[in-house]
């Protein structure tokens, strides 16, 4: 690229930079210094006229030094509309290229981000604030003959060929050209039809690693060369309507995506780290159906009891457990069930996970003030019978449903608690009167998940001695257990969805006493424990003797609840 159009000055700023990533050893920047020093050049310039860095690392040096976004490609970014606000001749004589316009301004693709002069033209005639984005020249004229057409392509020397990736399958030494566009589009399609939860977009030294989460665990899909990243988080920005030229902070965003004819969500986070932006897509599929309570594998006696609570007008009922143990199925079965004409059921979710006719929905945005301690207070004024909240964070929100709990309404919610026991501390740790907890906590169902195992796969198979020690000694019988083996059918995991082990607290009056003295975690699981209650751990082993679920499993979400 020509010296001229490389941006000036920010020595220090460069020198740091370019020493702290090992692209120039401390004797070539000796040296360079010494050439700036005599007048032959900025450092810039004296650097790429040596030839001891390419061209594209030193523009990725001057775009971080300059807090400007740099792409290496802009495939599946380039907007044909941009072109009618920045007439050709223009662009190709201050070489520069519209990219996109975003509600902040016109994304510009150039090579200088110091180049005023050209800025400023663009901004002027386009009538609106420039963005810059750096890149390459050869990555920026391609652009320009992209974005003008075949008349300004011929002018420049002929078309060139559209930017492609090389993706390879995560252990395969295959590889495809593919674009940013069709690479995006497998990846959203394939989680979508795996039942995939997430999918992450990991950048490393060297590569790019796709990873989906299924099943709640994390599994390799694709692994991209390290030059693709930018331009693959680029367009999942642009899909998300979030700030490409912004790299240094956190961004959240939305994409709506439709598959198959059916709509699906899915929520962006993008993070700064040492690569690269990490990114996060959170797929949330709305057409997925809303189960009945009584096909959740949930037991008998269990099943009951909280059939029986959610016919009562009033009280609370929570669901706990970690992240992605399922609360909210839970939660939206129990709705299901007591959905009906003569109720006002109002939630309060974030995000809303699934859509369910007759009840009203609100989205929590703590950006704009509507908390879950606020959106509560609200929704008591809307006159319901029946409220969800999403999650009881903080004392506050825990008050305001006790309050509403006693005041003639039911109130579902989660917490995260480690089992059933230990929700009544964390309440009176968040300062509940114990009195006021008495009254109107009517139960808690603490559940986790566990892969079920494959039934065209799975395999006989005894405890071994490593998971009779885990689980605290034998089993009786030892025998009717299965283990994982895998086969094409299950993707050669072994396991195929997920099924809820569970753990019940009915408040009796004898768990009322117990609350109003504050008595201690310990003391109430003795006390559920001599009733019969099942520990999670106890449900999981019926369900690993029913050959639904393997010994692994059990004690990879339980081996710390005994």
């Amino acid at each position: 690229m020509p010296t001229e159009a490389l941006p000036l000055g920010r020595n220090a700023e460069l020198v740091a930079y370019l020493g702290r990533h090992g692209l120039v050893n401390d004797e070539a920047l000796a040296s360079a210094l010494a050439r700036c020093d005599a007048g032959l050049g900025n450092l810039a310039e004296v650097l790429l006229g040596s030839g001891v860095v390419a061209a594209d690392k030193l523009l990725k040096a001057l775009s971080a030094c300059r807090s400007v976004c740099f792409l290496g490609s802009f495939e599946g970014l380039l907007d044909p509309e941009a072109a009618g606000l920045l007439p050709e001749r223009i662009a190709r004589k201050h070489l520069v290229v519209p990219i996109r316009r975003m509600p902040e301004g016109l994304l510009l693709g150039m090579l200088d981000a110091g180049d005023v002069v050209a800025m400023d033209t663009a901004s002027s005639v386009a009538g609106q604030r420039v963005l810059p984005v750096l890149t390459s020249e050869p990555n920026l004229r391609s652009s320009l003959d992209r974005v003008y057409g075949e008349a300004g392509a011929k002018a420049a020397g002929g078309p060139r060929p559209a930017a492609a990736v090389t993706a390879a399958p995560a252990g395969s030494e295959d590889s495809l050209e593919v674009s940013v566009i069709d690479v995006l589009e497998g990846l959203f399609a394939e989680a979508v039809e795996t039942g995939a939860s997430d999918i992450h977009l990991e950048p490393g030294e060297r590569f790019v690693r796709v990873r989906c989460r299924v099943d709640g665990l994390l599994q390799d899909r694709k692994v991209f060369p390290r030059d693709f990243h930018s331009a693959l988080v680029a367009r999942v920005k642009i899909l998300s309507r979030l700030d490409i030229t912004e790299s240094r902070l956190p961004q959240d965003g939305h994409i709506r995506y439709e598959h198959a004819g059916r709509g699906v969500d899915m929520r962006v986070s993008t993070l700064p780290s040492l690569f690269g932006e990490t990114v996060v897509i959170r797929i949330l599929d709305h057409t997925k159906g809303i189960r009945r309570l009584s096909e959740l594998g949930m037991p008998a006696r269990i099943c009951t009891g909280l059939q029986g609570l959610l016919a009562r007008p009033t009280g609370l009922i929570l669901v706990t457990g970690p992240t992605g143990s399922g609360k909210t199925t839970t939660l939206y079965a129990a709705l299901n069930q007591i959905n009906t004409q003569e109720k006002n059921i109002v939630t309060l979710e974030d995000p809303i996970e699934y859509r369910l006719a007759g009840i009203t929905q609100t989205e929590a945005s703590p950006k704009i003030g509507l908390t879950f301690a606020a959106g509560l207070r609200a929704i008591l004024r809307q006159d319901p019978n029946v409220i969800l909240v999403g999650e009881i964070r903080d004392a506050e929100t825990a008050e305001i449903a006790v309050q509403a709990a006693i005041t003639g309404h039911l109130v579902l919610s989660t917490l995260h608690t480690k089992d059933a026991a230990g929700t009544v501390a964390r309440l009176l740790n968040m300062r509940i009167p114990p009195f006021l907890l008495a009254a109107a906590l009517s139960g808690v169902l603490a559940q986790r998940l566990v892969r079920v195992l494959c039934p065209k796969c799975k395999k006989p198979a005894r405890p071994l001695a490593e998971e009779l020690s885990l689980l605290g000694g034998s089993l009786d019988g030892q025998g009717g257990f299965h283990a994982a083996a895998g086969c094409p059918a299950c993707f050669d995991m072994g396991y195929v969805g997920r099924v809820a082990l569970y753990e019940w607290l009915e408040t009796t009056e004898e768990i009322r006493r117990l609350v109003l003295s504050e008595a201690g975690t310990d003391e109430i699981a003795r006390a559920l424990r001599a009733k019969g209650m099942r520990t999670l751990q106890e449900d999981g082993l019926e369900k690993a003797r029913r050959g639904m679920t393997s010994l692994a499993e059990v004690i990879r979400v339980t081996h710390e609840e005994r």
